[in-house]
């Protein structure tokens, strides 16, 4: 039963996430941190039983910019920094560990163009998701590489 009622709450995480402005969710994570855990958690347990993450394939990307500076929008539990040399700046709602900056993806505490790399893995959830496309747009040094990873359900369309 709790398992069931765990999944319930990170569903309705989740859905809150996708529908609300990134203002509103950094407000609400910021109040009550607990949701990161619940929502985590959540994630954690859906991860589990797919194929591949995809952040095992950006990790494998990233390796081949050894020199790149990085940032990684939404991060989680900063499983990228962890994972990578470059040096990483990571960004979500709360911060759980000194690797993470607690901010509203629309608005990050990086200088412009100073990042060769920017990332968003499974984390555009938002009403407002084009302001997190310009922040890490607004960030990435001319030349610089966006990777977007996300689930095709989530824009619809073939292919």
């Amino acid at each position: 039963m709790k398992k069931k009622l765990d999944g319930a709450k990170f569903r309705m995480i989740n859905e809150d996430l996708y529908t609300s402005h990134s203002s509103l969710s950094f407000g609400q994570f910021q109040s009550d941190p607990k949701l990161f855990d619940v929502y985590h958690k959540g994630f954690r347990e859906q991860v589990e039983n797919w194929p591949v993450h995809p952040l095992d394939k950006i990790i494998a990307w990233i390796e081949k910019y050894p020199k790149a500076k990085v940032a990684d929008f939404g991060c989680g539990e900063a499983r990228l920094a962890k994972s990578i040399r470059n040096e990483c700046h990571s960004f979500d709602l709360v911060s759980q560990n000194p690797r993470v900056v607690a901010c509203d993806m629309a608005n990050v505490p990086l200088p412009d163009e100073s990042v060769h790399i920017s990332i968003f893995c499974l984390s555009l959830m938002g009403k407002n998701l084009m302001d997190f496309v310009r922040e890490a747009h607004r960030v990435l040094k001319k030349g610089g590489l966006l990777k977007i990873a996300e689930v095709r359900s989530r824009f619809g369309g073939e292919g």
